[in-house]
């Protein structure tokens, strides 16, 4: 087991080259849809487990037009992620699930569900804000 910390601002916008845990509380929804972008098939997708906001919740909370503007990874993955509760008692953690892609749930989509997210980063006012120094 080995931990790798990444000093860099990439507005999540990260490759996993191997089994990664991103832990990511109260990261915003753009935030976690560059992550998803970033590992963008299944193979990548497979090696992740996200620790955050739940998807679930955002699919509860907003329209699913709204979703699909602001986070269409989120919103393309909500279907096939396996996502637990953290269960935590502590209120700031209280919307927080683990997150995991299962190849075999990943590989039922066609392959234009692969093609037709663009690479591009998805940049809001809220990652704007994180990478301007105040």
């Amino acid at each position: 087991l080995s931990f790798v910390f990444s000093g860099t601002f990439q507005e999540g916008f990260r490759p996993a080259d191997r089994h990664t845990v991103f832990f990511m509380p109260h990261c915003g929804k753009s935030l976690y849809d560059n992550v998803l972008r970033a590992n963008w098939s299944p193979a990548q997708l497979a090696r992740l487990v996200i620790i955050g906001n739940s998807f679930a919740s955002y699919q509860e909370r907003l329209l699913e037009s709204e979703l699909q503007l602001e986070a269409p990874c989120i919103a393309r993955l909500c279907s096939v992620v396996e996502e637990w509760p953290s269960n935590l008692d502590d209120f700031s953690m209280n919307d927080s699930s683990f997150h995991v892609f299962r190849r075999e749930k990943l590989n039922t989509f066609p392959q234009s569900t692969w093609d037709k997210i663009a690479s591009r980063l998805k940049k809001d006012e809220e990652l704007i804000a994180a990478s301007t120094p105040s």
